[in-house]
């Protein structure tokens, strides 16, 4: 990387350098009203999942033992998120005994918390995460023009980020305004670096501090502090390179810090939603591999992580991937004429392609542990913008000129912008569908049933509907005596049979029980729902007023990372429980109708729910 002064010299001078700058503040007001007006749709998403029981923290001060609005990522053990969920009801049965689900985020958790102090309505949330945005796509570009792009590849480098997935449930969803905040204060953390080339101790804390802001927000913010070391020694040379590798001392210390905090705190995760390196190395690496395979995918077209993993069979899954394979052929024929030229200082792709290829690879390498997601994109999805937008925009007399190369271009700007645009469009009312669903089911939990001590959900209208159940119905009005308890998040059709007036049977007709991908999230690898394999629990599980007994499936799930689906479990009344204390509920026409408890020897169908919302989980 070589000396910013220099490189900014060498963009123009005088009148032309004026032009250039103004042009270029231009188009990012164009950028910024355009990242604007698109996510208007998303303002209409409101709460859902994890929003309620961090929304439950804050009106109430607490949940469980550890959950305070200072740790609302905090979720807990296993013992302590039943303890909770049992006196608000709602905690899945398929729970494992070693659950576990402790992030360090305080920053996150105080943000969120402010948020709710100054905007308490779930608009004013994604009204503040939408300013949040516009703030980080602001500080991109500022940062890729540090960097050396060119004003060209720097309006391009926002435009790409703007209409990316990867940016829309962080705004989306306020449970999830950790990796929006991660991603900002990292940008900062290195454009105080970058502009700081002249005061290395001002570099040095100034990054660090920024760069540990990144860190509180999201644990795999901390790649910033390994960022700001690597790119300080850069910023001289001679004698002056010698006390920036003093400086850089300052990040990598903030680094173990926060490496020893995390560890003596206890924080991870034990789920097969979340598993770690250290214990799931097999799993994280097929995890990982399949981000790194689909991320250029997702950031170069309308194509998503997430239809793949809840929609596969879907046409327009198979459609939005072949643009994205597209895109990308395109652009690696573009880079692989690049490579072969030279910018004007002697590096290739233009100046500091070191620091942004490590951040990208850094960044996927992190979101390795998690499902394969779009949201997980954000942060390596930003020197990948700057990166594109320089491959694309390289000067005439360095480009390799050819037939290929202005039509691939032309194909790459019209599928990312045009295509990713609508598809994000898309995604956002189908999101805000999808929770306003949810939060309906839950209204009628509340009020609409005939109130009894206990309610059994055979069936959700989508899986989101089931995570933060308690919480949610009783934010949504439902009376303290009112107890709720999924069966499963899925939608699929079952046979309801009565062996005695005690215990009944269900028998899934369509689609095994727990095989839908947000199930996993409350079962680990140690302790699945079922089998007899040593270590593992017993097929019995106390849930409220029953005892869910699971009486088939196969030993073995068909991969290490799902729960072993089966056909049927058996229900039967805790003590002290008569039926008349239960009602089954099932989902039907947009409202929840009471499925009989049979006696013995009786039987009823319930049909598949539909989901109001297109691709609902």
């Amino acid at each position: 990387m070589r000396d910013f002064r220099d490189q900014n010299r060498r963009m123009g001078t005088g009148d032309d350098q004026v032009d250039g700058a103004r042009l270029q503040r231009r188009w990012l007001a164009i950028v910024l009203a355009a990242a604007f007006l698109i996510r208007l749709p998303g303002l209409a998403t409101g709460l859902f999942a994890d929003d309620f029981v961090q929304h439950w923290t804050l009106e109430h001060g607490s949940y469980g033992p550890e959950l305070r609005p200072w740790a609302l990522f905090e979720f807990g053990t296993a013992l302590g998120f039943e303890q909770a969920e049992t006196e608000l009801s709602g905690a899945p049965w398929w729970t494992s005994p070693d659950w576990k689900a402790r992030f360090l985020r305080p920053l996150s958790s105080v943000a969120i918390w402010l948020e709710h102090e100054l905007a308490p309505c779930p608009w004013g949330h994604q009204a503040i995460a939408l300013a949040l945005l516009l703030a980080l796509l602001a500080s991109v570009g500022a940062l890729a023009r540090a960097l050396g792009s060119s004003p060209a590849a720097t309006t391009l480098a926002i435009s790409l980020l703007a209409v990316e997935e990867s940016t829309h449930l962080p705004v989306a969803w306020t449970a999830n305004r950790n990796s929006l905040l991660e991603a900002l204060f990292g940008v900062l953390a290195l454009l105080a670096v970058v502009r700081s080339g002249a005061n290395p101790i001002r570099a040095a804390l100034l990054g660090t501090a920024f760069a540990a802001a990144a860190a509180a927000s999201k644990e795999s913010g901390a790649i910033f502090l390994l960022l700001v070391a690597f790119a300080l020694p850069a910023r001289v040379g001679g004698a002056g390179r010698a006390a920036y590798h003093l400086h850089r001392l300052i990040p990598l210390a903030v680094l173990c810090i926060h490496a020893l905090v995390f560890i003596a705190g206890s924080y991870g995760a034990r789920s097969l939603y979340y598993p770690g390196p250290w214990t799931e190395p097999g799993v994280v690496m097929v995890r990982g591999a399949t981000t790194a395979l689909f991320a250029p995918l997702s950031l170069l077209s309308p194509a998503s992580i997430d239809l793949w993993i809840f929609h596969p069979e879907d046409p327009a899954t198979w459609l939005t991937t072949l643009s994205g394979a597209i895109a990308c052929i395109a652009v690696a024929l573009l880079i692989g004429k690049r490579s072969g030229a030279h910018s004007g200082d002697g590096s290739r792709f233009g100046p500091n392609t070191g620091v942004l290829v490590l951040w990208f690879l850094l960044g996927l390498a992190l979101q390795a542990p998690a499902p394969p997601s779009d949201r997980l994109l954000l942060v390596p999805a930003i020197p990948f913008a700057i990166l594109v937008g320089r491959c694309l925009c390289a000067p005439s007399e360095l480009a390799v000129h050819g037939a290929l190369v202005k039509p691939a271009r032309a194909l790459i700007l019209i599928t990312v912008l045009v295509g990713s645009g609508t598809g994000l469009t898309l995604r956002q009312i189908s999101l805000a569908t999808v929770a306003a669903e949810a939060r309906h089911a839950h209204a009628e939990l509340a009020g609409a049933i005939e109130p009894t001590p206990h309610r059994l959900l055979l069936q959700l209208p989508n899986a989101l509907t089931g995570l933060g159940l308690g919480p949610a119905v009783r934010l949504a009005g439902g009376a303290p005596d009112a107890k709720v308890w999924p069966l499963r998040f899925g939608r699929g059709a079952l046979e309801v049979v009565g062996l005695d007036t005690r215990t009944l049977e269900l028998r899934a007709t369509d689609g095994p029980f727990l095989a839908n991908p947000v199930e996993r999230v409350f079962s680990s690898f140690d302790r699945k729902p079922h089998g007899p394999t040593a270590g593992e629990p017993g097929t019995v599980h106390d849930v409220g007023p029953v005892v869910v007994e699971v009486l088939d499936g196969p030993a073995t799930a068909d991969r290490a990372d799902r729960i072993p689906p089966f056909e049927t479990v058996r229900l039967t009344l805790a003590d002290g429980i008569d039926p008349h204390q239960v009602t089954l509920l099932a989902w039907s026409e947009d409202t929840w109708v009471e499925v009989p408890w049979p006696g013995a020897g009786e039987r009823s169908t319930v049909a598949a729910a539909r989901s109001r919302a297109i691709l609902a989980p």
